[in-house]
């Protein structure tokens, strides 16, 4: 039950965060994403742009906005200095070359604005409505108030000392979830039986982004997916100055690995191997529901 940084696994939450307002009809995916951007900061070149595009990592953005080490002020607390009204006026002056597959926590930065901007919440308040709390997800926090700074346990980076959570004035929905171990196994044990629909039933072709660091592995509504001997593999990983996260499931065999440390060294090794033995080296037959 000790909770830790997700990092970047933030991004899956934030995904079915905007599925869920899909199917409240406040968004679609194929909304241009300059119809809820502040008119001051519309950007007239990024016209085309999507919904979709943000979330598939299809936009062209950078992976982080230019010049964001300006107001890096803590280099173990990035975000805690880069605020909304910076990252606007980021994508206002930003020229696009082409819509391209580029991993980017811009992409869900901006998908932030765009949420809050449609519903007239902010994110915490709607990931606590609309998942954490039907979820019974008692550990899981976006926003980082005072009462909760030391649920998180102590993070070490790679010379073996302390490190501070991470704080945000924007980024939350590409980096700021906090969550046990508990409550990650309970959002997966719902993705594949509460939400069947989020990543299960949809058509892959249409919707798959390519991406260009790995033939086999497409993006698809935040997650990474694999295919692998027959087997598709819904992955994501994350890591903070101090934490990492690595999370990944099978949903033809209802089987799934949550690995948090403590740790600015990544899990992922370790957690590609549990998966396969838990599904027998690759034999498990497919669940019969």
């Amino acid at each position: 039950t000790d909770v830790f940084e997700a990092g970047s696994s933030t991004k899956i939450f934030t995904a079915l965060l905007t599925d869920i307002l899909v199917q409240q009809k406040k968004l679609r995916y194929t909304d241009k994403i300059n119809d809820y951007i502040p008119e001051t900061y519309i950007n007239p070149r990024c016209a085309d742009i999507t919904i979709a595009d943000l979330i598939n990592h299809q936009s062209g953005m950078p992976r982080r906005p230019d010049w964001f080490g300006k107001q890096e002020k803590e280099v173990q607390n990035p975000y805690a200095h880069y605020n909304t009204e910076h990252l606007l006026s980021f994508y206002r002056d930003f020229i696009p070359e082409k819509k391209a597959f580029t991993y980017a926590h811009t992409n869900y930065a901006l998908l932030e604005v765009i949420i809050e901007e449609a519903t007239g919440s902010n994110l915490g308040d709607l990931m606590d409505s609309w998942i954490f709390k039907p979820l019974g997800m008692a550990q899981s926090f976006i926003d980082f108030p005072e009462r909760k700074k030391n649920l998180v346990t102590i993070g070490y980076d790679r010379a073996g000392k302390e490190t501070q959570p991470w704080e945000f004035e924007s980024f939350k929905a590409s980096e700021g979830l906090k969550i046990s171990l508990q409550d990650m196994l309970v959002f997966l044990k719902a993705i594949m039986s509460v939400y069947p629909a989020y990543v299960l039933d949809y058509d892959f072709n249409q919707w798959q982004s390519e991406a260009d660091y790995e033939e086999s592995t497409n993006i698809f509504k935040g997650w990474q997916i694999l295919d692998l001997k027959n087997y598709r593999i819904y992955s994501h990983s994350g890591k903070t100055s101090g934490h990492t996260s690595f999370v990944a499931m099978v949903p033809d065999t209802r089987t799934a690995v949550v690995i948090f440390a403590n740790s600015s060294i990544g899990t992922e090794d370790l957690g590609i191997q549990i998966l396969r033995m838990i599904n027998y080296n690759w034999k498990r037959k497919a669940y019969k529901s």
